[in-house]
């Protein structure tokens, strides 16, 4: 099975992370969501498993990857408000293939022909929304207990977007993941350290580039 040499070269330093090994005996369905979106990225703009120039595996954001993957396996279900390619769906759907799956894009023209191969090779049903999160969020009903925040990362959107998924939360304790966590991290601390509906009792930063932040969160 094809596998990328940046892959190989990062199992055989982590020869034990079964995150790493999902990736590679899973690899294929990395490359048919590319196949599936016409060879087409945004040049320029990366996700969790690439880094937007050459469509290829880039370990330097294992770390982050790992940080998904395994706060994925925790959960039974999330939300995530940007899409993209899929890939940190991709990530999650290896740590929980039985993970319910609601997700909210602005545009849809690479997400879409993405989901559609997860939701082949993981023989699932991913809730897939098209719209503003500012528009959409309010109008879920669900209940979560996994968010992944991944969509303009701009401050008053990140808040915004925090404050419409506290009120989904689905169980006592709740996963938050911000992805390019750097971009805005004077937002995340003011609303996780001052809200009285919660404490936050595990917190997770990475050291990689174009780091995430994950706050597993209390509800009181």
């Amino acid at each position: 099975m094809y596998s990328s040499l940046p892959l190989l070269k990062l199992i055989s330093e982590h020869p034990n992370c079964e995150f790493l090994i999902k990736l590679r005996d899973n690899y294929t369905i990395f490359n048919d969501i590319y196949e599936k979106c016409e060879y087409r990225h945004y040049q320029g703009c990366g996700s969790y498993l690439f880094d937007g120039n050459i469509y290829e595996y880039c370990p330097y954001m294992y770390e982050k990857q790992k940080l998904l993957y395994d706060t994925a396996k925790k959960a039974t279900s999330v939300l995530e408000v940007g899409v993209y390619m899929g890939h940190s769906i991709f990530i999650m759907l290896l740590a929980n293939p039985s993970l319910k799956i609601t997700c909210i894009d602005i545009d849809d023209q690479l997400s879409v022909p993405a989901l559609s191969i997860l939701e082949e090779h993981f023989n699932t049903k991913i809730n897939f929304i098209k719209g503003d999160s500012k528009d959409k969020l309010p109008l879920i009903d669900d209940k979560f207990d996994l968010f992944h925040i991944d969509g303009t990362h701009l401050a008053d959107n990140i808040y915004n977007e925090f404050n419409n998924c506290i009120n989904k939360v689905k169980s006592l304790n709740t996963y938050f993941i911000f992805d390019d966590y750097d971009n805005y991290p004077k937002t995340v601390q003011s609303f996780m350290q001052t809200n009285i509906k919660y404490k936050v009792i595990e917190h997770i930063l990475p050291v990689c580039p174009w780091r995430n932040c994950m706050f597993k969160i209390e509800m009181y």
